[in-house]
């Protein structure tokens, strides 16, 4: 029992220095964490946005797998399992995921943007339009959604629609790049 209130006073601290960028400590503290209480999903999952920040995305993954099996609802950790997948190119493997978390947080306005994104890279471009317009739904004042549509649209040969798309994100503040 106390092992278990220490593992999670340690935990806490772990994830405090994760948002303060210092991960090399955090990791520390994360498995003095675990090495306490191997069942903490939070400190599984801290450790593997540490992973996430230092670029280690399969390490990240594996954790993100740890913390799932011992908490299957982790919201959170799917997401970041996603993110982590597409960042290794597994556009696959992290459409499938974010697509769990989109069931469970149908609101999540970076997992539609997320899967937009998944989907553009799989040539899925009506799937991606889907997406970009659900994030626009969700946040119609932020310029992201429709700069991505309008990437994807060009891809198509939708000319008028990519520029009328680009049009509304610079009038919000966004930047076209080429």
């Amino acid at each position: 029992k106390l092992d278990s209130l220490f593992g999670s006073a340690y935990s806490n601290l772990g994830a405090v220095l994760y948002n303060l960028k210092r991960y090399d400590e955090s990791l520390q503290i994360l498995e003095t964490s675990i090495s306490l209480d191997k069942k903490n999903s939070y400190s599984i999952y801290y450790k593997g946005l540490n992973f996430n920040a230092l670029k280690k995305y399969n390490e990240a993954i594996q954790l993100f797998d740890e913390a799932l099996i011992l908490k299957p609802d982790y919201g959170d950790a799917l997401f970041q399992k996603s993110f982590s997948l597409g960042e290794i190119g597994e556009y696959a493997k992290a459409k499938v995921i974010v697509t769990s978390y989109i069931a469970i947080n149908p609101e999540s306005a970076s997992a539609y943007q997320n899967r937009a994104v998944y989907n553009d890279q799989l040539k899925f471009y009506d799937e991606s339009i889907a997406d970009f317009t659900k994030l626009i739904s969700l946040q119609p004042s932020i310029p992201n959604g429709y700069l991505g549509r309008a990437s994807v649209y060009c891809k198509m040969n939708l000319k008028a629609l990519a520029q009328a798309d680009e049009k509304k994100a610079i009038n919000l503040g966004g930047t076209i790049s080429n």
